[in-house]
């Protein structure tokens, strides 16, 4: 379903303006987490909920918040749709 971001890297205390591909996204219906990858890691700044300003089926444009004490590295991306269908896609972004 996740194809690709960019861009695929953020900085602490930033917002980033994101875009991304893939298939079957669902308009109205499709939610977008990123989660920090790093082993142990818990609490609001390791799971970012970007806000979402548009969704077609190949395409999410959003911009997420990059708290200044977020775990640096690589980031994971979910992806879940209303019917129940998701994707994670290991290593797709990068807190610098």
């Amino acid at each position: 379903m996740i194809g690709s971001i960019s861009p695929a890297t953020g900085y602490g205390n930033t917002t980033v303006a994101f875009t991304l591909t893939g298939n079957y996204f669902e308009p109205g219906g499709t939610t977008v987490k990123f989660l920090s990858q790093t082993t142990g890691a818990t609490g609001s700044v390791n799971v970012l909920n970007p806000a979402i300003l548009s969704i077609a089926p190949t395409q999410i444009v959003g911009s997420v918040t990059i708290p200044y004490a977020a775990t640096m590295g690589l980031w994971e991306i979910k992806v879940a749709t209303v019917d129940g269908g998701s994707s994670l896609d290991a290593n797709a972004f990068r807190v610098a």
